[in-house]
């Protein structure tokens, strides 16, 4: 459940404790509803167990919005999932009789090879996720985007990119601005560990300017979604501008008019960069 981290303390949706994961190893999948989660939790069992990749997976939900509120679910049967999932066979067990250490020291000599292992894995996993994903939807009947869901972005003038649950709302400002004649599109990070560069690079031939929208930010420069957006990005040729926005911290609202706002700020930048990065909502600095 993504809250913000202290200091001050709050209890609201923000994504800086999930962020604070990010280059530990562990695959993230972020989601943008309670169904999501429910699947995408079935699917990070069947994907890591895998034996070439053997890797935990954080599913992330967003604070209060997700996790304390009530939606309905498709609860798939016993049978339908284990069938989808495999019987799973550790290759270490707790064995008393054949004794091995987890998690314990290793030596300088051996510590960059263990990490070296788990990058491998992690770039199985980018396949990996897009695989698992297709045979869900054979099996239930159910996709969620792949690893990164695109909405009404095919000639779009401006994309934003967001992860978590506004991305919903998001979508019916797209659908009201696309009614008004504006070309606006959406996409959805879903899978942030692997990162999907494939899938970034594909959405930077759609259009000329891409938004992208941080539940969180690094005290670095830029918001860490948005240095991995830029990064996949870089050396590749005729690729859009990209403006950071940082959005929603500890739980602001992020409603319909504030997000029509924003792109309606994407469009008037006219392909022309205004400022790379952007506080939203910010009392006293210009906040809506």
């Amino acid at each position: 459940v993504c809250r913000a981290n202290g200091p001050p303390w709050s209890v609201w949706v923000d994504h800086h404790d999930a962020i604070a994961q990010r280059d530990t190893g562990w695959m993230q999948v972020f989601c943008e509803g309670n169904q999501e989660v429910l699947d995408s939790i079935i699917m990070a069992y069947k994907l890591g167990e895998r034996a070439d990749i053997r890797l935990p997976t954080i599913i992330n939900e967003d604070a209060f919005i997700l996790s304390h509120t009530v939606e309905p679910v498709d609860v798939p049967d016993m049978e339908m999932v284990d069938k989808f999932l495999p019987p799973y066979n550790p290759r270490f067990k707790l064995d008393v009789d054949e004794p091995y250490g987890f998690g314990s020291l290793v030596m300088p000599e051996m510590y960059m090879e263990f990490r070296y292992k788990i990058n491998e894995a992690m770039e199985l996993a980018r396949q990996g996720w897009r695989d698992v994903e297709r045979d869900f939807e054979r099996a239930f009947g159910r996709s969620h985007g792949g690893m990164v869901e695109l909405y009404n972005c095919e000639g779009a003038d401006c994309v934003l990119i967001m992860a978590g649950s506004i991305a919903s709302t998001a979508k019916d400002v797209v659908d009201k601005l696309r009614g008004e004649g504006k070309k606006v599109g959406l996409a959805r990070i879903r899978v942030f560990r692997p990162f999907p560069v494939e899938e970034i690079r594909k959405l930077a031939g759609m259009t000329n300017v891409i938004g992208m929208c941080d539940h969180s930010y690094t005290f670095g420069h830029w918001g860490p979604m948005a240095q991995e957006v830029r990064g996949a990005l870089y050396g590749t040729k005729d690729k859009p501008i990209i403006k950071n926005y940082i959005v929603g911290l500890g739980g602001k609202d992020m409603t319909p008019e504030v997000i029509e706002k924003i792109y309606l700020k994407t469009l008037a930048m006219n392909g022309k960069l205004d400022q790379e990065i952007e506080w939203i909502g910010v009392k006293g600095h210009g906040g809506w």
